[in-house]
């Protein structure tokens, strides 16, 4: 009787209704977005005078640190010119 009901907890547990959360995908909540984007957006944008293409170029920045894979995100932040130790903040 105790395997029975051992084995039915779980499985009860299972069938309640999910927690749903919504995906964040805001940049601003990226805490290494925020740390590093003064580097990346100077490193790919820092030269370009014309403010609407270096607003074009800071939002092709933000739009390609959004693709990279979140796994790959410090390497991306790295070879744009972020330093090592505002990564590991």
């Amino acid at each position: 009787m105790k395997k029975l009901i051992l084995f039915t907890i779980p499985f009860m547990l299972s069938c309640g209704p999910a927690q749903v959360r919504s995906e964040t995908v805001d940049i601003n909540r990226d805490s290494l977005w925020n740390r590093c984007s003064f580097h990346v957006i100077d490193h790919e944008c820092g030269m370009i005078e014309d403010a609407d293409r270096r607003l074009d170029c800071n939002l092709t920045a933000q739009a390609n640190y959004i693709a990279t894979s979140p796994g790959l995100r410090s390497h991306y932040v790295r070879s744009h010119g972020c330093p090592t130790y505002v990564i590991s903040q």
